[in-house]
């Protein structure tokens, strides 16, 4: 997210491979909230929970969210799915032959333009959980702190 958040502060907003996948995504102190209550609840070891807002957005609608919570006019650079795979592949291979570690793999471009939608529905019902920050307000939250610590 943190390269989002970078991208869009510097005025380029990018719209990358099919815009209406869906992206369900958790704000941190909801996360240390589920983690929590896992550690406390009487539950079985072993067991396995999603936790995240109980909402899932269109890739468009996240993008939206975060462009709002940087508060800036950025430009929309539209690039279809194979782009971002050619990219990430020329990434990845050039840097390699140089002897640099690459930041942008196949695989982070596959991570980035699949859907990803959980159930909270199991966590909410053994452990309590309920996410209280719906994104806009974690994306607001997570762009102010990174700017009040000087990472934007």
């Amino acid at each position: 997210m943190f390269a989002f958040f970078q991208i869009l502060n510097n005025r380029i907003c990018p719209y990358l491979g099919d815009w209406n996948r869906r992206l369900q995504l958790v704000y941190v102190d909801d996360l240390c909230a589920g983690v929590s209550l896992a550690l406390t609840s009487e539950i079985e070891s072993g067991s396995i929970y999603f936790i995240a807002e109980d909402r899932s957005y269109s890739y468009a609608e996240l993008i939206t969210q975060l462009r709002r919570a940087v508060g800036r006019v950025a430009l929309p650079i539209y690039l279809p799915g194979v782009a971002v795979r050619i990219i990430a592949f020329l990434s990845e291979n050039l840097l390699r032959l140089v002897g640099k570690p690459p930041m942008f793999t196949v695989e982070k471009a596959n991570e980035i333009l699949s859907d990803w939608e959980v159930s909270v529905e199991k966590a909410g019902r053994e452990l309590g959980y309920r996410s209280r920050f719906p994104f806009p307000l974690g994306a607001q939250n997570t762009i102010h702190w990174y700017r009040e610590e000087g990472w934007l």
